[in-house]
Formats: C-alpha cells, sequence, structure tokens
C-alpha cells in the first residue's frame, strides 16, 4: 500500500444470534452460524472479503497509525509489544517478532499467540502500518480503538460503529457532514465571534441597501438577523485585538456588471453587542481587498478596486481610534484582487498569490521583496499559514497545490503531491491537530497533513459549495461550510478525529495571557496530551481566510496540570481572542476556550457555554450506500486512518 493512501474500507459487524443459518458471501466462501459476533472488513480498492472464513470470531485490519515514529526506539525483536484492541489489551514479549524479507517489517513468529492468524508490523518512512486477522475477542459496539505500543513509540485510532437493527453494522472513519442546515442567508462572508456565534453576510437585501447579514449559534441552532444599512459584500475583515471585527469596503451601489466599485466605508463589529458601527472612511474604496492584521494590533490592507473601479495600489494602517494613514509611495503596488497575505514571525508580510510572482513586504521600511514565482496561478484559490509559521500552502484555482517555504534565507517554492483535487473557490480550514481541511470546490472535501505533506480523501459534502462558498472552525473542533450562489444552507462537519475516543477536558484555563508568559491549564488528561494550540478565529471570504493562524505552544506536563509557554510576540500571535486548545495522544482535540493573547493581559473573556456535541447517532446518515455483497444490507464506506 503506498503512502498514506487509506486505507480501506468498511467493516462491517455482523451478528449471527437468531438462526442466520449458513450464508453465501460474493466470493463464495461459507461462513456457518455462531453465538458469537463476527467483524468483517472490505477494501474498498480491491472490492475483496479479508474477513473470516470460519464461525470463529475474527478482526481483521490493514490500517495505517501515527506519524513520524522514533525509529531508534522502535525494535519489537528487543522491545515488548502492546496492542489494545477495544479495551483488551495483549502483550507480546521481546522477540516475539521477527523481520520479514522486508527490513522495515516485522511479522509475529508462529506459535506465539494463537489470537492471530497473522499479525505484522510495517514501519514506514514516516508511519506505523499494522496488518492483522483473527483477533479471539468480543464485538466492538460505539467508539472501537486499536491501538499499538513499542519502546517510547504509541500510537491510536478509532472509529465509530453504530447499528439499525442489532444485527448490521456500519464502522466509518471519514468523518460526518450533517445538515443542511437553513442559514436564512448565503454565506458568502463568515467570521467566528468569540462568544462562539458566527457572523454571516451575504448581498443586499431586496428591500434596502444593507447586506443581508445573520448570526447562527452553532450550539443552539439559533439565528438572529442583524441591521447594517450599508453594502459590506465584497468587502475585507479582520479581528481587532479587543475581538471586535474589521470590516472594510464593500460594494458601491453605483457598480454595475462591467466596472465594479469599491466603498471607502469602514465597520466595526462588536459581538458583545451584536451591532455594528461605522468609523472613518478610507482614502479610496477597496472592493476585494485583504486585511493583515500587525503584531500591536494595527491592520494593514492592501489592493482592491477603487471607487472609480480602477486598481488600488496603496497601503494604509488602519489604528484603533486613530482611523487611516497612507504609507509611503515605497508601499505601492500591484495586486491582485484579494491577495493571499501573511503576517510571519519576523514581522514581515508575505504575499503568495493568487498571482505567480512572490514576495515579502517589510512594514518596518514600506519595501518589498521578490523570493521567486509559483508554477501556476491561483486566482479562484485559496493559501493557508501552515503551522510552524513558516510555510504556506496554495492551493485550488483548477492548478496543482504549492508550497512556499520560507523556514530557511533562502526561499523555496514547489509543487505537493497530485493528489490534491485541483478545483477552484475550495476553502481552507486549520484543525487542531494541525492539519487542514479543504472544503468544497464541489462536494469534495480532503486532508492536507503538513507533518507529511499527503493528501487524504473524507467525506463528502452533501451540496456542491463552489462560488461564494465559506468554511471555518468552531469552537468544538468541527467545521462549519456556508455559502455557494443560490444556496442558503450550511453544513457541519465532524472529523475524523471526534471518532478516536472520548475528548481530553479543560477544568480551567485563562482568560487572558501575555506575550512571553508562562501559564496553567488545570486537565485530568495532563498525562495524556499530546499538543497544544492557540486557533485564531476564522473571518473567510472568497476562498480566503485572512485571519486564520494555528500557532504551537511548548508545555511540561505533571499531575494534572499543564505548564504552559505563551507565545513569545505579536508577530507569532497578533493581539486578540484564539481558541485554545489541547490534544490527547489519539489526536482528539478539547472543547476549546477562549482566550485573549496581548502585551497587557486585559479584558477578560465573557462567561460562555458551548455544550460538548453528541455524535451517538450520525451514521444514519449512510445507510442508503449501495450494497455489495447479497443478500446482507451493508454499506460500501471507507475507513480512514489520519
Amino acid at each position: 500500500m503506498k503512502h498514506f493512501i487509506s486505507l480501506l474500507v468498511c467493516l462491517v459487524l455482523l451478528l449471527s444470534l437468531n438462526g442466520l443459518g449458513k450464508v453465501t458471501t460474493k466470493n463464495k466462501k461459507s461462513v456457518g452460524s455462531s453465538d458469537t459476533s463476527t467483524l468483517w472488513l472490505f477494501t474498498k480498492q480491491a472490492g475483496i472479503q479479508l474477513g473470516p472464513d470460519t464461525a470463529d470470531d475474527r478482526f481483521s485490519i490493514k490500517t495505517v497509525i501515527g506519524v513520524v515514529p522514533p525509529v531508534e526506539n522502535f525494535n519489537p525483536a528487543t522491545q515488548t509489544v502492546s496492542i489494545n484492541f477495544n479495551g483488551t489489551v495483549i502483550e507480546f514479549p521481546p522477540a516475539s517478532f521477527q523481520q520479514s524479507g522486508v527490513q522495515s517489517k516485522w511479522k509475529l513468529r508462529r506459535g506465539v499467540n494463537e489470537k492471530f492468524k497473522k499479525f505484522s508490523i510495517d514501519l514506514k518512512k514516516d508511519l506505523v502500518e499494522i496488518s492483522a486477522v483473527k483477533l479471539n475477542l468480543n464485538s466492538p459496539t460505539g467508539v472501537v480503538t486499536f491501538s499499538l505500543t513499542v519502546g517510547d513509540y504509541s500510537g491510536s485510532e478509532g472509529f465509530e460503529c453504530t447499528t439499525t437493527d442489532g444485527m448490521n453494522y456500519t464502522c466509518i472513519q471519514r468523518g460526518v457532514w450533517e445538515g443542511p442546515i437553513d442559514l436564512h442567508v448565503v454565506g458568502i462572508h463568515a467570521a467566528l465571534l468569540y462568544t462562539g456565534k458566527v457572523l454571516l453576510w451575504s448581498y443586499p437585501q431586496d428591500e434596502g441597501p444593507g447586506a443581508e447579514t445573520w448570526l447562527y449559534n452553532p450550539a443552539t441552532g439559533v439565528l438572529n438577523e442583524v441591521s447594517i444599512n450599508r453594502d459590506i459584500f465584497c468587502g475585507g475583515h479582520s479581528f481587532l485585538a479587543d475581538g471586535k471585527l474589521l470590516v472594510t469596503s464593500g460594494t458601491d451601489p453605483t457598480s454595475t456588471t462591467t466596472t465594479e466599485k469599491g466603498l471607502l466605508d469602514t465597520h466595526i463589529f462588536d459581538p458583545l453587542t451584536e451591532t455594528f458601527t461605522r468609523v472613518e472612511d478610507m482614502a479610496a474604496g477597496r472592493w476585494y481587498p485583504t486585511n493583515v492584521t500587525l503584531a500591536d494590533g494595527r491592520v494593514l490592507i492592501f489592493s482592491g478596486l477603487d471607487q472609480f473601479g480602477e486598481y488600488n495600489q496603496t497601503v494604509e494602517l488602519y489604528t484603533v481610534g486613530n482611523g487611516w494613514q497612507m504609507l509611503p509611495a515605497t508601499a505601492n503596488r500591484f495586486l491582485d484582487l484579494y491577495p493571499f497575505m501573511h503576517l510571519l514571525p519576523s514581522g514581515k508580510i508575505i504575499h503568495s498569490g493568487p498571482e505567480e510572482l512572490v514576495d515579502i513586504f517589510d512594514p518596518a521600511t514600506n519595501t518589498r521583496e521578490e523570493i521567486g514565482s509559483l508554477s501556476n496561478y491561483h486566482y479562484d484559490g485559496t493559501a493557508v499559514l501552515l503551522p510552524g509559521l513558516s510555510r504556506i500552502l496554495v492551493a485550488a484555482g483548477g492548478k496543482p497545490a504549492e508550497i512556499v517555504d520560507v523556514s530557511s534565507p533562502t526561499p523555496v517554492l514547489r509543487l505537493t503531491s497530485r493528489k490534491f483535487v485541483r478545483a477552484k473557490h475550495t476553502n481552507s480550514v486549520l484543525l487542531p491537530d494541525g492539519n487542514v481541511l479543504y472544503v468544497g470546490g464541489g462536494r469534495k472535501t480532503q486532508l492536507f497533513n503538513p507533518a507529511t505533506e499527503r493528501w487524504v480523501d473524507l467525506e463528502n459534502l452533501k451540496v456542491s459549495r463552489k462560488y461564494h462558498s465559506t468554511a471555518l472552525l468552531l469552537p468544538d473542533g468541527r467545521v462549519l461550510a456556508a455559502g455557494t450562489d443560490g444556496k442558503f444552507t450550511g453544513e457541519i462537519f465532524s472529523p475524523p478525529y471526534l471518532f478516536r475516543g472520548p475528548r481530553p477536558q479543560i477544568t480551567s484555563a485563562p482568560t487572558s495571557i501575555t506575550y512571553g508568559s508562562s501559564f496553567q491549564i488545570v486537565t485530568p488528561e495532563a498525562a495524556n496530551i499530546h499538543s497544544i494550540a492557540l486557533v485564531r478565529p476564522s473571518a473567510v471570504t472568497h476562498s480566503f481566510d485572512q485571519d486564520q493562524r494555528l500557532v504551537e505552544l511548548d508545555f511540561t506536563a505533571s499531575s494534572e496540570t499543564l505548564q504552559v509557554q505563551a507565545p513569545p510576540d505579536g508577530n507569532h500571535a497578533p493581539p486578540g481572542y484564539y481558541m485554545l486548545f489541547i490534544v490527547s495522544k489519539f489526536g482528539v482535540p478539547s472543547q476549546a476556550s477562549f482566550v485573549q493573547v496581548s502585551s497587557s493581559g486585559n479584558s477578560p473573556s465573557p462567561e460562555l457555554h458551548y455544550p460538548s456535541i453528541v455524535l451517538s447517532k450520525t451514521f444514519a446518515l449512510h445507510q442508503n450506500y449501495p450494497n455489495p455483497f447479497n443478500p446482507f444490507t451493508i454499506f460500501n464506506c471507507q475507513l480512514l486512518v489520519l
């Protein structure tokens, strides 16, 4: 099996309790009746049965667990190997495994444990592949886990199994889309507020000049209309240090289909009062601009069409309380609409599309430096600053995905794997575990792993979402997708990590932290936490999230306490509110706590109530999958291990 191809598959449990007698499968093998349950596995690629051919309980799996294991500490010949299947632990003493013909592969010696017909561990370059057949254990229900421990290495995967008739089980780990749900608005613009609500807006209302604007509460499903008498459609947006949303420009009502004109407007939305306030106008209009929040909380704005329909090549700086200031002419440059701009830890701003030329702007000197060219023009595409804050992934626009790597003094621009679906209008969403979810451009959903730079297909959207669609991360680790012209609906995605076991719980965490400080998170799962991340709430439109960022935090664990190091400065994490996630060693994120990051640590967050989600019956959505194995009701689904 090639690198990170996943794998496989539909796990189907067949309970033989009610006199099923002898049955015949597609491959003509006969299965006798049994008073115990049987777990079958089918591969999507080959379409063949890998399951049992006798009445014995059997578990068959070919799966991938973990990424980048410590190779020097991984030796089944000298170390105890431990597996845990659904709570049952089996240990193999040292020398239970021998190396096969493939140097990286270890297989169980004959007679070591009769519970297995065969069991092998293949240590790949950057992951571990497990193959196991004939595991005599009780069949699983609910969340099923399979984990492996060898020396210092430990990895785990899980999947959700549900049944509607007590006989046929569906097990899947591609994630689940729920919906569609009515949002009352085409979600062309979407921003997650620190109250947990999502602000959505679209075209002007039929009866007035103001943009159709609604607030959606994902925790309760409640929608409330928001009043604004200006057309903020096709503007820019970013969060200020106090958590308010800065909305720049919009569409001039005198625009035509051939000449779009930008407003000079600036608005601020307050998440607590849930109202817009108009503040000082810009010097010129900016239809399709990009906002970039700086280390001190000020905001730069780039590009857009002005009030005459011409490209605005100037750069303006917004300061709360002081309004707008035009930068010197040395900062001027022609940039395409909604340019991909990101603040780097150096304090400089990288521009990585949609046009090919890549350059870095220095706000300290108001000058630019060209560093190379992309292979393709990525209009209608998306770009995201990856964890580590030194690589930008530029994707979609109907072109191969590309990486801009500025981790070294000599930047590198290169293509990624061809497995990325080259669709236009795809949205990128940073997940708490550091992976990137790609949503839309049709019904496709894909996952990009920045550690391996591999793509994996996930569950498809229920509604095709293309132009004017959005997607953003919610505080519970799910993802909201909305928009596309003519669609007043949204869908909510539960990524595969929500099916790997229980969430870690944040018992207490600060509501504000200061740069360079150390703070504590209290959690009963402190010993099992793998990573901690600050994720800046999204503000997304036209496939580009202008405020998206994930900052990894160093920490040490003791008892029920995590001692965490805050970001060093605003270049790493511009001031404002962030979602604070802890992630278990199985990749499961906690419910986020909102925390304000600043140089002074004031203005605490309001008390939030965002209940945990329930996933117990989500798989009823998959009952209409085709049945490739008569005469049973077997659902054609795929188990992906990420």
